[in-house]
């Protein structure tokens, strides 16, 4: 979608020469547009190829999504995934006010850090995501101080709209990020749980594909939870029951069998085999050798012929 394009009739748009980027955790945050409406702008059947976010200031209104209707009321915030087609009920008459920022979010390309804190921010994102794709849309309403922030922000995005002042476009896009924020921390995101089958099945793959990329390195169940945005124990619970295994013994496995591959093709010594698959030092590869082979390093070197 062209950024300078206005998705409805009468609205007050954000025009700009080049898209925001605005970084969000391990994402990027994308602003296409952000409008304000009111009973005079009409609506039409339409998608996007991104996010969209409506937020109820006043009144109420009828939106049709796909082949679900919803009634949208005063702080009433509405999540809408990407290719969602759906129409905004236009009634001239029935007062009202609301917002709509559209919108994507991209995983930036560079990795973090695994305790970073932008990784834990971005769990809360993926989680999100999550949700409105799995549901078609998340239709929620808010209360408390989150309903007056968010107010207070859209307040501002409308003087800003209005004035358009110097630095307008700066702090749009700032407000922006604020309302996502906000907005995001209203979803109620699907338990651990309550995740399906063939899910617990898919992410059982995707920690193993986890364990085979870096098993040469210092993982641990938590570095594991944290960069696939799950928890810890979530993970030892997909292992028990996909596996019938823990983490550790797989990850052992992986490197047991690395270092037995390098016993018999490599001349590397044993010191340089334990870095190698993560273990550190010699010593504590000697160890967990004889603990899972139940024979030595030097023993398995001499019936490989190395």
């Amino acid at each position: 979608m062209n950024a300078e394009e206005p998705v409805f009739g009468n609205t007050k748009t954000l025009n700009q020469i080049q898209t925001a980027h605005l970084p969000i955790g391990n994402y990027d945050f994308i602003i296409y547009h952000v409008g304000c409406l009111n009973e005079k702008d009409f609506g039409f059947w339409h998608s996007h190829a991104c996010f969209e976010l409506y937020y109820v200031k006043d009144g109420r209104f009828n939106i049709t999504i796909g082949d679900s209707e919803e009634t949208l009321s005063e702080n009433d915030l509405l999540f809408l995934p990407p290719e969602t087609i759906h129409y905004v009920e236009y009634i001239p008459d029935e007062k009202k006010t609301f917002f709509s920022l559209i919108f994507d979010l991209n995983p930036l390309k560079s990795v973090q850090p695994k305790k970073d804190r932008r990784a834990v921010e971005a769990a809360e994102i993926d989680k999100a995501l999550h949700m409105m794709r799995r549901d078609k849309y998340v239709l929620v309403s808010t209360a408390g101080e989150t309903r007056d922030i968010i107010r207070r922000t859209f307040r501002e995005i409308q003087n800003e709209l209005d004035e358009k002042s110097f630095g307008w476009n700066i702090s749009l896009n700032m407000l922006c990020l604020r309302i996502l924020i906000q907005a995001i921390r209203q979803i109620p995101l699907i338990p651990n749980e309550s995740i399906t089958t063939d899910e617990k099945a898919n992410l059982a793959i995707r920690c193993i594909d986890y364990i085979r990329i870096h098993y040469a390195e210092d993982i641990t169940v938590d570095s594991l939870a944290t960069d696939l945005f799950i928890s810890s124990r979530h993970v030892n619970r997909v292992f028990n029951k996909m596996f019938k295994t823990t983490f550790s013994d797989i990850l052992r496995t992986f490197r047991m069998d690395a270092a037995k591959n390098m016993i018999k093709n490599t001349d590397l010594a044993n010191d340089e085999i334990a870095k190698k698959v993560g273990l550190g030092t010699e010593q504590t590869f000697k160890k967990l050798f004889k603990e899972t082979e139940r024979i030595t390093v030097n023993e398995y070197r001499r019936i490989k012929g190395r």
